[in-house]
């Protein structure tokens, strides 16, 4: 923590130089982490920082992602007195993947996404070294945690911070009840289709990871850290993930719907960041699940697109600064309001 006792946030201007540092300090404290998930599936993972500090966060992040990804804000959580533990989900990053096409991004089911959560937290936990376990959670990674924190049985979180989260995808100009009957009807008969195989088709007309010019994106803001993130998917291959199946859409639509029914038994707090202009999330969805849960904090960050952990600065700063405050309140032991 800096001495003034501002939080560390990086910033734009001098980010690529400090890509070498930042890869020096993180080596500094790196620790290799497996799983062996629902399934047999392996779960990848890395720790990083005083084993025994106080507070660690958990980083969970969102389709698509690998954790290589989140360099930056470890490096920023480090520097901040935090520990840091992040890791992949089952079907991407460097994780096991599900279907024989790599490039798939495919679930069978959001159990087994929750269940993997479920065992790394406890792992993490079990050892006690950690007064505070935190949670750092992206878009579907915000979904599978907030399915998590409504299980009674996940009680080692002392806070959650969820952005951007999947709690209601944008249907496409149809209703969202339509959109959810028309792709489980299309799920159920492409399902008893490829029985046999056990596969997927990609949903509509997806298909294996592409590069796509900064021009094209709806996720950042950033010319900067959008293009580190497209440098680490070209030098890590292994990582690349393409379109999502029919059965990732579905069952992400019914997820979503579930996690802002349950989130009433959420008993841990949350802050939940809605990201302005996200093409990709109804901030209806966000409203209700806010509404429903018991000790929620709310910041909309304006103009800001997906993915606000990877924004500008004028978007990421505030978000992040909002994420260490809630985090020391819930650190602290005050009262939740």
């Amino acid at each position: 923590m800096p001495a003034d006792g501002a939080p560390f946030i990086s910033n734009e201007a001098t980010l690529s130089e400090r890509l070498a540092d930042i890869a020096s300090h993180l080596q500094a404290s790196r620790r290799p982490l497996r799983w062996r998930g629902q399934g047999g599936i392996e779960l990848v993972g890395e720790a990083f920082g005083n084993s025994a500090a106080e507070r660690a966060v958990l980083l969970v992040t969102g389709r698509v992602e690998s954790f290589l990804k989140y360099d930056e804000l470890t490096d920023e959580l480090l520097r901040n007195g935090y520990a840091v533990y992040r890791f992949d989900h089952r079907g991407q990053g460097l994780s096991g993947r599900l279907l024989a096409d790599r490039h798939k991004g495919h679930i069978d089911s959001y159990a087994a996404f929750v269940a993997d959560l479920q065992q790394v937290i406890a792992s993490i936990s079990s050892n006690g070294s950690h007064h505070h376990l935190l949670l750092i959670a992206h878009s579907m990674g915000a979904c599978i945690s907030a399915l998590a924190l409504a299980d009674s049985r996940t009680t080692a979180i002392t806070g959650a911070a969820l952005c951007s989260p999947m709690v209601r995808l944008k249907s496409g100009g149809l209703p969202h009840w339509a959109a959810l009957v028309w792709l489980n009807l299309w799920h159920l008969l492409l399902s008893w289709l490829h029985r046999a195989s056990g596969d997927s088709p990609y949903f509509r007309d997806g298909g294996p990871y592409r590069e796509r010019p900064f021009e094209d994106n709806h996720i950042s803001h950033s010319l900067t850290r959008y293009r580190m993130f497209r440098a680490m998917l070209a030098q890590r291959p292994d990582t690349q993930l393409g379109d999502p199946t029919l059965a990732w859409v579905a069952r992400s639509f019914r997820a979503a719907a579930r996690a802002v029914t349950l989130a009433s038994q959420i008993r841990a707090p949350l802050l939940v960041l809605e990201a302005g202009a996200d093409p990709l999330i109804d901030p209806r969805g966000i409203a209700r699940f806010c509404l429903r849960a018991p000790h929620c904090r709310y910041l909309r960050i304006d103009h800001a697109r997906h993915e606000l952990l990877f924004e500008s600065d004028p978007m990421r700063q505030p978000a992040l600064l909002a994420i260490y405050r809630f985090f020391d309140h819930c650190c602290s032991g005050a009262p939740q309001p």
